[in-house]
């Protein structure tokens, strides 16, 4: 069970990051999106073209964004907004569900980088999911990566969760940034407190 969850958030960042890069533009209205009782105001930029058809439409309890839309769409990060309930339905069946949805999320705010304290892992009989931990507390993940084969030398697609308020968000990202993702975290909590209105 805990490695189809696993699969399931890992083939969920794949599918959403895959869908961005085939698609582009947006108009400069804000938009304002409701997830768990809080209200954000967004600008239209930052939101994924939901009117092209092999986007994503934005969950009705859920706000999709793109960290970074001035960037070419195969360097943009995504975030996905819910309600804890949402993400972490599964956190009894998975160890990285466990870690990413309890106390740890929060505390994993104040790292500032990733470079050497981190190690990559990868469990036994899976030869498509690997986690990222801290070298030193093997049971605190960091991120879930899916290595599949990529066209280019960015590493295969992640997901990292992380808190905002009561809300969980879930950041997708390309292999090659984990030693960004407190910044990319950061940037996120920087963007939803600008952005939630009331």
């Amino acid at each position: 069970m805990r490695r189809v969850t696993d699969i399931t958030v890992t083939l969920k960042a794949i599918g959403v990051s895959v869908l961005l890069l085939l698609s582009q533009g947006c108009s400069q209205k804000d938009a304002t999106r409701s997830v768990g009782g809080r209200t954000f105001v967004v600008p239209q930029s930052y939101l994924l073209d939901s009117s092209i058809p092999w986007m994503p439409l934005e969950p009705k309890d859920g706000l999709i964004f793109t960290l970074n839309p001035s960037a070419p769409p195969k360097g943009q990060i995504i975030v996905l907004l819910q309600e804890y309930n949402q993400v972490c339905a599964g956190s009894k069946s998975s160890p990285y569900l466990r870690s990413m949805c309890g106390d740890l999320a929060s505390y994993r705010l104040k790292d500032e980088r990733l470079d050497s304290g981190i190690a990559k892992i990868r469990p036994d009989d899976d030869d498509i999911v690997s986690y990222y931990v801290y070298r030193n507390e093997p049971n605190r993940y960091i991120a879930v990566c899916a290595d599949a084969a990529m066209p280019d030398d960015l590493g295969g697609m992640c997901a990292a969760i992380y808190s905002y308020k009561e809300l969980k968000f879930t950041i997708r990202f390309r292999e090659a940034a984990i030693s960004e993702l407190p910044r990319l975290a950061k940037s996120s909590v920087a963007l939803l407190s600008s952005w939630e209105r009331g």
